[in-house]
């Protein structure tokens, strides 16, 4: 899986394509669910951008936008922002030579990073590599949630958030066959909810 990826992600990501598609979209509940599909993100590298999208989608159904009623006022000018936002996008370029990045690594570990809001919660793991002189740190892979529609506590958020950070651990079989990795480290905000691996 690991080559798979760092093969598809050589080339920059361009938003352009998305862009010009947003432009000749009526803005509606049907298009804009539409464009957000176009983006195809398996493991969640540009969820900056894509995740405006959902929560924007969200608001939709929370004003009860119906699918074919065209956006006005500040819906509309949300859209429009975020359209022109893609055009403003630079490329993504994700590295993804974990084996060659520093010199003499010495120590493999992955690190995970979580935390929830009221509009969302989310996860991201990054693969620490230490040598003597040097600590690096990549991206692997993240997840991120629009929170329920249906208004949540900021604990039973937070345990949705730790639920989620479960994401370290696929990340860890998946690694495991072709590194050897010391025991990962978990970051949370949470004060209500504790990770064990």
């Amino acid at each position: 899986m690991i080559s798979q990826v760092q093969t598809q992600l050589k080339k920059p990501f361009p938003f352009f394509p998305y862009f010009f598609a947003a432009q000749e979209l009526e803005p509606t509940k049907r298009h804009i669910v539409s464009l957000s599909g176009l983006f195809y993100d398996p493991l969640i590298f540009i969820a900056p951008v894509t995740f405006q999208y959902k929560v924007l989608i969200q608001e939709l159904c929370r004003a009860g936008v119906t699918w074919d009623e065209t956006l006005q006022g500040d819906l509309l000018k949300r859209w429009q922002t975020l359209v022109q936002g893609l055009r403003d996008c630079h490329p993504i370029i994700i590295p993804h030579y974990y084996a060659l990045t520093v010199d003499s690594v010495h120590t493999y570990q992955l690190c995970g990073f979580s935390d929830a809001s009221n509009v969302a919660y989310a996860a991201v793991v990054f693969l620490l590599m230490k040598s003597i002189s040097n600590c690096k740190a990549v991206f692997v892979a993240s997840m991120s949630r629009v929170a329920p529609l249906k208004q949540q506590t900021i604990p039973r958020l937070e345990l949705l958030e730790a639920l989620l950070a479960r994401l370290i651990t696929t990340v860890s079989d998946n690694f495991e066959p072709e590194m050897s990795l010391a025991s990962p480290l978990l970051i949370h905000k949470s004060l209500y909810v504790g990770f064990e691996v």
